[in-house]
């Protein structure tokens, strides 16, 4: 996480998706980590975060694996950009269902 709390939004329930963000002054690089609190199904949404442009990166802890994953590179467009959060699992049956997207913005 940067030094400095920057505004997030998701456009779903806060009872599904919750959000935090900060940005490193040194760099402009923000990072956004983003829960599913869902244990029934995944969810679709946009995440906002106010003046990101250029590209983000997205980090998964799922089912699928114990080690976080990165996915494929892509664009921020408009201040966000759409993710889809696979169902969050309590601890006992392994990974939680968390994504952390780490937007490198051009606000630096």
């Amino acid at each position: 996480m940067g030094d400095q709390a920057i505004p997030a939004t998701v456009d779903t329930s806060p009872d599904y998706v919750t959000t935090y963000a900060s940005i490193d002054s040194a760099t402009g690089d923000a990072v956004v980590v983003a829960l599913n609190k869902r244990f029934d199904a995944p969810v679709t949404a946009k995440v906002n975060v106010t003046g990101a442009m250029g590209s983000a990166q997205v980090y998964r802890l799922s089912d699928a694996s114990p080690v976080i994953q990165a996915g494929a590179p892509f664009p921020v467009t408009d201040g966000g950009a759409q993710l889809e959060w696979p169902p969050a699992r309590l601890p006992h049956e392994g990974a939680v269902g968390a994504n952390c997207l780490n937007v490198i913005s051009t606000q630096g």
